[in-house]
């Protein structure tokens, strides 16, 4: 008698608490980002930064269309790893004309 008045009280309290009790959900996971989210790691960070150093200086006056060094090797290197990586995505540049009246250069650059 006295755990059936327990388990009243409980059933009370479940009902006027204002929580919902539910059943545990079952996640569904997509197993592309399983597999993307897997092959983030500090091996794979060292590399992408080693790949980057690689190109030494990538401020955005340096060699924008070198093949080797500078920003234009390393943005030609992180599109076609894009794409390797992702074929749904579209990759590109974006060019953009910046004014560089605050660098003593009374010329535009073009930043494919």
């Amino acid at each position: 008698m006295v755990r059936l008045k327990h388990f009243g009280i409980l059933l009370l309290l479940m009902a006027f608490s204002g929580e919902r009790l539910y059943a545990q959900r079952t996640e569904i996971r997509d197993a592309n980002i399983s597999a993307m989210v897997n092959e983030v790691g500090a091996a794979n960070l060292e590399q992408i930064i080693k790949k980057l150093v690689s190109f030494q200086t990538r401020h955005t006056l340096s060699d924008t269309l070198s093949k080797t060094t500078g920003i234009g090797a390393a943005r030609t290197w992180i599109k076609a790893s894009l794409k390797s990586t992702v074929q749904q995505v579209v990759v590109g540049y974006r060019y953009l004309m910046i004014p560089l009246c605050k660098l003593r250069m009374a010329e535009e650059l073009q930043h494919p």
